[in-house]
C-alpha cells in the first residue's frame, strides 16, 4: 500500500477504499470480492479445486463414458432433424457441453442437441431460402422453447442449488460460442439427464469426460460412423421423441384434474401445433398462458381490494351507535354522570 491516506489520480482513500474528491463516491474493491465474483461467474473455479477425487471420480468416469456413448448416436440423429451435416451434431455434443461445464451451476444435467430444438431448427433452415429475411421469429421461438425446457429441467433435477441468472449466462455463452463452429441449437435433454442421474453422476466432471471422449471420436473415429444407415438414426429419433410424448400424455390427466383452464390451453396448443406448425403452437401457448397469468393477478388484486373494503365497512358498522352493546352504553352513561 502507498500509506494510510493515499491520493491516486484525484482519488483519496485508505486500505482498499478509494474516494473520488470531485464526486464524493466511494469504491470498495478487494481481492476477495474480485475472486468471489470470478468464481460466481465461472463456477468450475469453485468446485474443481475442492473436488473429491477418491470418492467421486470413479462414479463421474463411468457416468461420462456412458453419456458419451449415448451422445454419439443421438447427436447424429438430431443433426438430421436440424437439416444440418452429421458432423454438426457431434460438434454440438462435444463443445457446447464443455462450455457449459465451465459456466453452469447444475450438477445433474446433460446439455447438447435436443429433439425439439433440432426440429425447430430444421424447419427454420428448410424455409431459409424462401424467406431469408424472416429469421427473427424462428430464432425467438427456438431460443424461448430451448431456454424454458432447459431451465425447468435444471431446476427440477437440482432443487435449491441453481442460480437461474448464471444458468442463463451459461446457455447463452454456449450457444453464442458454438454457433461459430457449425453447432446446432442446444438444450438440456431429459433422457440423457435421467440416464446420468441413474448411473450415479456426482459433479460436472462427467460432462468434461464425455466431451473428451467425443473429441477423440471426432478426431479418430469419425470414418467409422460414415456407413451407418440412416434408418438406425431414425429409430433413435423415434425413441427420443416417443419417450417425450409418452411422458407428456401421462401428465395430461393430472393437468386437467388440477386446472380445467390449463387443460383447455393444452388442448388448444396441441391442435394448433398439429394442424398448423410448431411456431404457431408456441405463440398460441405463450399468448394463452400470459392471458391466464394476467387474469389471476388481476383477480387476486380485486380480492385483496374487496377484503380491505370489507374491513373498512365492518369498522364503520362497529362505530355506529345502534351497534354498540348495552355494556358499552352503560359505561358511557356512567362516565357522563360523573
Amino acid at each position: 500500500m502507498e500509506g494510510p491516506n493515499t491520493k491516486i489520480n484525484g482519488q483519496t482513500g485508505s486500505g482498499n477504499e478509494l474516494r473520488h474528491e470531485s464526486t464524493g463516491l466511494t469504491c470498495s474493491c478487494t481481492k476477495d470480492k474480485a475472486c468471489a465474483y470470478i468464481k460466481k461467474r465461472i463456477p468450475i473455479l469453485a468446485w474443481l479445486p475442492n473436488y473429491k477425487w477418491e470418492s467421486d471420480f470413479i462414479a463421474d468416469l463411468f457416468a461420462g463414458i456412458t453419456l458419451a456413448f449415448v451422445n454419439v448416436p443421438q447427436a447424429l440423429a438430431f443433426a438430421i432433424l436440424a437439416n444440418a451435416p452429421l458432423i454438426s451434431g457431434l460438434y454440438t455434443a462435444c463443445f457446447t457441453a464443455l462450455v457449459y461445464s465451465f459456466l453452469g451451476t447444475a450438477r445433474i444435467s446433460s446439455f447438447g442437441p435436443i429433439a425439439v430444438g433440432s426440429m425447430f431448427t430444421g424447419e427454420a433452415v428448410a424455409g431459409y431460402m424462401s424467406a431469408k429475411n424472416m429469421m427473427i421469429p424462428d430464432a425467438v421461438a427456438i431460443s424461448t422453447i430451448n431456454y424454458a425446457t432447459a431451465l425447468s429441467m435444471v431446476i427440477a433435477f437440482n432443487p435449491g442449488v441453481i442460480d437461474a441468472n448464471q444458468e442463463t449466462l451459461a446457455m447463452a455463452t454456449a450457444n453464442l460460442i458454438c454457433s461459430n463452429i457449425q453447432c446446432i441449437t442446444i438444450g438440456n435433454a431429459m433422457i440423457r439427464t435421467i440416464l446420468v442421474m441413474n448411473v450415479g453422476i456426482k459433479t460436472q466432471l462427467t460432462t468434461i469426460i464425455s466431451s473428451i471422449i467425443l473429441f477423440i471420436v471426432l478426431m479418430f473415429a469419425g470414418p467409422l460412423f460414415e456407413p451407418l444407415p440412416t434408418a438406425i438414426l431414425g429409430c433413435i429419433i423415434i425413441m427420443a421423441i416417443g419417450q417425450l410424448l409418452v411422458g407428456n400424455v401421462q401428465a395430461v390427466p393430472g393437468i386437467i384434474k388440477n386446472s380445467t383452464e390449463d387443460g383447455v390451453i393444452l388442448a388448444t396448443v396441441f391442435l394448433v401445433t398439429t394442424f398448423l406448425d410448431m411456431q404457431m403452437g408456441l405463440i398460441t401457448g405463450f399468448v394463452l398462458t400470459l392471458r391466464q397469468l394476467l387474469v389471476r393477478v388481476i383477480s387476486e388484486d380485486q380480492k385483496k381490494e374487496e377484503a380491505k373494503q370489507q374491513v373498512k365497512l365492518r369498522a364503520v358498522e362497529v362505530r355506529r351507535p345502534e351497534n354498540e352493546s348495552l355494556l358499552e352504553r352503560g359505561r358511557k352513561m356512567s362516565l357522563s354522570d360523573q
